[in-house]
């Protein structure tokens, strides 16, 4: 079968999550629901060293040390039997952890029927049995002791890497029942004590082993009472305990979360500051290698500061041209207005002119047609008069009066024409004179635009150049 694990900051199961939480009905649920996340190790890893193993843990080693309930436990393992012989990272088995952190009878009995060979495994950190934990942890009831000897009656002679016995670290120990333990302990002891006689003890050793044992019994007996008295304080202050244990539990895992982000952010500020390190020494061996080239920027500064000082001078030389042109072609244009202004009133006194030379040309041919009329009534009257021989005379000064009359009209035609023409030519001659003054004045407005737009880009670019090299100054 593969092993199954998980990183406990990435993707920790539900079921070790709920467990860590106090969530038993939850825990319960999931085990039943999921037995694959009961047989998944739960890892935490080094963030310094991702390699590293800090601590690895199934969800029945958890659940053993925190006092868990016998129906969690019995979930935990109906869906992974297997886990009561799986060992941590330390080499822990779960009945180490009951055992040491005082879980029920049922809890143990039912770790001890599965695995009844873990009460004679012994820790690698500090080589203590199961019963070794309970004597220096304590235990509700003496019948905990009585399964772990069963299993493994040697366990009461066994001793741990610091030479200790269970009852040993149970007479050392200081916590409600251990007088109770150190009896179970004792009696357990005189029976093996009975059952090795023939080849360890005589009787005699037995008979003071068992009057030792009585007058611990009589000294028991006198204290039971006091104990009776206490037991009620004591469930009173077991729950209290329990309380600020589950408290306590909770606290521990927050402060567990803290101190991992804690040593995650310590880490990656670690990283960072040795990252920051590496580019000052970069940064100051650049700068010892650009000490030259700032030097001779520094010398390219002065002398570009030197180019700046001209180039204001050269601006406001500039500046002060336009103005003056600027001045001149406001002039000038002031000038072709008043012009402009004059050649108005003078074409429009010449239209006034035009309009009494159109009225005498209408006066002139209504006296034309008057003149026309008074022909053909002198031509009716030359005729009359040529027939008739006594108004030859009078005929011929007419006739000649009629010539003088017909010649004074194409005179005066002639005249008229040539006014016209003359008018309509100085016309013309205007309008052209004003075309030829508004192209200048555009001709001239454009030019000094140009020019205006070109003095501006030039500043505009020697603005943009000087702010570059402040900048290189600054910086």
């Amino acid at each position: 079968m593969a092993i199954l694990s998980v990183d406990f900051d990435k993707n920790a199961t539900e079921l070790y999550t709920a467990i860590c939480a106090g969530e038993s009905e939850k825990a319960i649920t999931i085990a039943n629901e999921d037995p694959v996340q009961a047989k998944t190790w739960v890892v935490k890893y080094d963030t310094e060293d991702p390699v590293s193993v800090i601590w690895r843990f199934l969800p029945i080693h958890s659940a053993c040390a925190r006092q868990p309930d016998e129906t969690l436990v019995e979930a935990l393992l109906v869906a992974y039997p297997g886990a009561v012989s799986e060992k941590d990272d330390q080499g822990f088995l779960p009945v180490h952890y009951a055992c040491g952190n005082r879980a029920n009878d049922t809890v143990i009995n039912m770790l001890l029927i599965l695995n009844p060979q873990a009460a004679a495994v012994p820790d690698p950190f500090g080589g203590k049995l199961p019963l070794h934990h309970l004597s220096q942890w304590g235990c509700f009831s003496a019948g905990v002791v009585n399964m772990l000897l069963a299993a493994y009656p040697e366990a009461i002679h066994e001793k741990d890497f610091a030479g200790y016995t269970p009852i040993d670290l149970a007479k050392s120990a200081n916590y409600p029942g251990r007088n109770v333990v150190i009896t179970a302990l004792n009696r357990c002891m005189v029976v093996c004590k009975k059952r090795n006689s023939k080849n360890t003890f005589g009787d005699l050793e037995i008979s003071k082993e068992l009057e030792n044992i009585k007058d611990d019994e009589e000294r028991i007996m006198k204290l039971s009472e006091e104990v009776n008295t206490l037991r009620k304080e004591t469930k009173e202050l077991q729950e209290q305990l329990d309380e600020i244990r589950e408290k306590c539990d909770h606290s521990l895992s927050n402060q567990k979360e803290k101190l991992e982000k804690c040593q995650y952010e310590h880490t990656s500020l670690r990283k960072e500051l040795n990252m920051s390190r590496t580019k000052y020494h970069k940064s100051e061996q650049e700068h010892s290698d650009n000490l030259d080239g700032i030097q001779f920027c520094k010398k390219e500064i002065v002398s570009l500061k030197e180019e700046k000082v001209r180039t204001i001078k050269e601006r406001d030389t500039i500046g002060e041209k336009l103005n003056l042109k600027t001045k001149t072609s406001e002039h000038t244009v002031r000038k072709l207005n008043v012009h402009v202004e004059e050649q108005k009133i003078e074409l429009k006194m010449k239209y006034d002119t035009l309009a009494s030379l159109e009225t005498m040309v209408a006066t002139m041919e209504k006296e034309m047609e008057a003149v026309i009329e008074a022909d053909k009534e002198f031509n009716v009257e030359l005729e009359m008069l040529r027939n008739s021989k006594n108004v030859s005379e009078k005929m011929d000064v007419l006739n000649i009066c009629l010539i003088k009359l017909r010649t004074r009209y194409e005179a005066m035609k002639q005249t008229n024409i040539t006014q016209d023409r003359t008018f309509k030519e100085t016309i013309v001659e205007k309008e052209q004179k004003i075309l030829e003054f508004a192209q200048m004045e555009e001709k001239l407005r454009a030019r000094t635009s140009e020019e205006h737009e070109m003095m501006v880009q030039e500043l505009n670019e020697q603005f943009t150049e000087l702010q570059n090299l402040m900048v290189l100054v600054k910086s």
